[in-house]
């Protein structure tokens, strides 16, 4: 059996969130919760579970939802590495030093 993991107070009010905006989109298109699961194929109850922000639900079946309804761009903007600011920075200061180890603007042969 797989072990679950213990979901943060955060993670736990993401899966929320997120299972109840899923909802509000199938809502919306005037669909029932059986629609949606023949379209993913799985079980009414398994809908049930991800829009009640289940952490047991499977991150493929979130993806699958999320692209039926139509937020793909939503999808690949997430965890975009273009928009991490602080690994960008991390990255930077891994980068090595290049050059004659002078300062910049000193002249050679300059007394200071």
């Amino acid at each position: 059996m797989k072990k679950k993991i213990a979901v943060s107070f955060e993670g736990e009010e993401l899966l929320h969130q997120l299972g109840m905006r899923l909802r509000t989109a199938r809502l919306r298109r005037n669909e029932s919760e059986s629609m949606l699961a023949e379209r993913l194929g799985v079980t009414r109850a398994t809908i049930n579970r991800l829009e009640s922000g289940d952490s047991g639900v499977a991150i493929a079946l979130v993806v699958e939802a999320l692209l039926v309804y139509g937020f793909a761009d939503q999808l690949f903007a997430l965890a975009d590495p273009d928009t991490d600011g602080v690994g960008k920075r991390l990255d930077a200061l891994r980068l090595p030093v290049r050059g004659t180890g002078r300062r910049v603007g000193r002249k050679q042969g300059a007394v200071t």
